[in-house]
């Protein structure tokens, strides 16, 4: 049965889709990179900038303007500059084309960065530690085998081929599904390691009448929200190229842009925590030191914390056993 969303349209969908993320994208890149490069309305120094998170902030969006643009590329070929007789589809179809194989390496490449960063993050903030991690390491490195796949698929193949033919479909549907897997999996272990310190702060805020908010709350709420958008594109993504949608190219063209955009609110909300107050909250906790951004100059006692850095990253830290309130504590906000 044809589907009855043809090829031609998915494509000019996917372009217009994926053009308002991009200026999404670039609304939230300026905040980003503001709050990266500048602390209290002036330039931070250079070694006070996350370098980390500048390259990745910058690969992803040098990712999605190449995706962008090769895609504007492709559709102006094929509409355009070529005026195929008949009907365009077959050109879209060739999965060989140097710009088809180009975008599913985008798509891939971007989604295995935006994967690698959390799991980066789930290191840090399980304190270094390999043990939690291990499972998403092993469903990151499956998924990078399953997009090798595709693309060896693609380049090999020499004939017209739709997203959702038989000889890419198992590839993409467990790229997919591990990509899905990895993001509830990394994202739980994240949260319940902040929600750990949490209850140990609402205890001590508790036993010292202390009568005010806890920002990680509002930590939990944020990766959480940028989670689900993450896992929910790319589980419509999943559903389109199971059931042989033609919708697969939209929803994908639409999620290279979602992975840099859910990257970066991150760093934006964790940061407007931070101007709003620059605190430190202490519970009990039995885990050792952990933070969302590796820590310098870390006082060495028995707490359990959270702060707010310069480098526009918030720092969770969980040590045992203190019922002392940092509030002022320099040392954790460097």
């Amino acid at each position: 049965m044809p589907d009855p969303f043809p090829v031609t349209e998915a494509q000019l969908t996917g372009m217009f889709l994926e053009s308002i993320c991009f200026g999404v994208l670039l609304v939230t890149l300026g905040f980003c990179l503001q709050v990266l490069f500048t602390y209290k309305g002036r330039l931070k120094r250079l070694d006070e900038v996350n370098w980390l998170m500048v390259s990745v902030t910058a690969f992803s969006f040098v990712i999605a303007v190449f995706d962008i643009s090769i895609g504007f590329y492709h559709n102006l070929k094929i509409f355009v500059f070529l005026q195929v007789k008949g009907d365009p589809a077959e050109e879209f179809a060739n999965i060989s084309d140097w710009v088809n194989v180009a975008r599913s390496v985008t798509i891939q490449l971007q989604i295995l960065l935006g994967d690698a960063m959390l799991i980066y993050r789930c290191w840090i903030v399980w304190n270094r530690a390999f043990l939690p991690i291990v499972t998403s390491l092993f469903l990151w490195l499956a998924a990078a085998a399953m997009a090798t796949w595709v693309i060896v698929i693609q380049v090999t193949f020499k004939s017209h081929l739709l997203i959702s033919g038989k000889q890419l479909m198992p590839a993409i549907t467990t790229f997919w599904a591990l990509t899905i897997a990895l993001n509830m999996l990394t994202t739980g272990l994240l949260v319940y390691s902040i929600w750990r310190v949490e209850l140990g702060n609402k205890r001590v805020r508790s036993t010292n009448s202390i009568d005010r908010p806890s920002s990680l709350g509002q930590v939990i709420r944020y990766l959480i929200e940028s989670g689900l958008l993450y896992t929910f594109t790319s589980l419509m993504t999943f559903m389109t190229v199971v059931t042989n949608s033609n919708g697969s190219y939209p929803i994908s063209d639409a999620e290279i842009m979602i992975v840099p955009i859910a990257f970066n609110l991150i760093i934006i909300r964790t940061a407007q925590i931070g101007g709003r107050e620059q605190s430190t909250f202490v519970g009990t906790n039995g885990s050792g030191s952990v933070p969302l951004h590796p820590l310098q100059g870390l006082p060495r006692t028995r707490e359990s914390a959270l702060s707010f850095s310069k480098n526009g990253g918030v720092k969770v830290v969980m040590t045992r056993d203190t019922l002392t309130d940092y509030a002022s504590d320099k040392r954790l906000s460097t």
